[in-house]
C-alpha cells in the first residue's frame, strides 16, 4: 500500500488570562479564553476577538495578557486518518457522486426552468 504525502498543518493555540468587569452590575471578575492564531500569527487579532466576544456577552475588558501557547502540528493525511467517517458510518461522498442522481430528478428541470423564466428579462 503506497500513502501519499499531504500538506503540514500547524494550530497554533494561545492562552489569555482576561480581567473583566460586568456592565450590568460593575464587578470584576477574571477568565481565560481560547483563539486559534492564523498563519500569519497575529496575537493582536486574536486579542481584539477576545475583547468583541466578552463585549458581546456584557463584558468590559480591562486588562488581558498572554498567558501561554501550544501548537499542534500534524499533516493532512495523519488528521483524516484520525477522523472518523461521517454519522452514517460511511465515507463522505462527493457531489461528483451525486451528479447522476440529480440529473434525473425532475424538481431539478422544473427549477432550471423557473429560473430561466425569472431571468428572461435580464438576460
Amino acid at each position: 500500500m503506497i500513502k501519499c504525502t499531504a500538506d503540514h498543518i500547524k494550530i497554533v493555540f494561545i492562552k489569555f488570562k482576561v480581567e473583566l468587569t460586568d456592565r450590568r452590575n460593575g464587578k470584576n471578575s477574571k477568565a481565560e479564553a481560547i483563539e486559534i492564531l492564523g498563519a500569519d500569527f497575529n496575537v493582536d487579532a486574536a486579542q481584539k476577538r477576545v475583547e468583541k466576544k466578552y463585549a458581546e456577552l456584557g463584558y468590559d475588558v480591562y486588562d488581558i495578557e498572554v498567558a501561554g501557547q501550544r501548537t499542534f502540528d500534524t499533516t493532512a493525511l495523519e488528521l483524516y486518518d484520525k477522523l472518523p467517517d461521517d454519522e452514517l458510518g460511511k465515507p463522505v461522498k462527493g457531489i461528483t457522486d451525486l451528479n447522476g442522481k440529480l440529473q434525473r430528478d425532475s424538481w431539478r428541470a422544473e427549477a432550471e426552468e423557473a429560473a430561466k423564466n425569472e431571468l428572461q428579462g435580464d438576460i
